[in-house]
């Protein structure tokens, strides 16, 4: 599996480290710790994009785009 740092994680997705921080204590996403640093899958960071995307253009709330982004994960 690929990884990316929070840098680049933040730079794909226009978030900022603190609003990566709320998400991740919140459950939306996880990382990777590997010594003081933090990776995320490539699948985090496109489902991330995803939620995001969904927020925006369809003025979902954070938890409407989750279930319909995870729904269409597994489906």
């Amino acid at each position: 599996m690929h990884y990316v740092s929070i840098d680049s994680f933040c730079e794909r997705t226009g978030l900022n480290v603190t609003d990566v921080s709320k998400y991740e204590e919140q459950g939306v996403i996880s990382s990777v710790h590997k010594g003081a640093h933090r990776f995320f899958s490539l699948r985090e960071l496109y489902r991330m994009k995803g939620i995001l995307f969904l927020m925006r253009t369809s003025g979902l709330t954070i938890n409407e785009a989750i279930v319909r982004m995870d729904s269409n994960i597994s489906a």
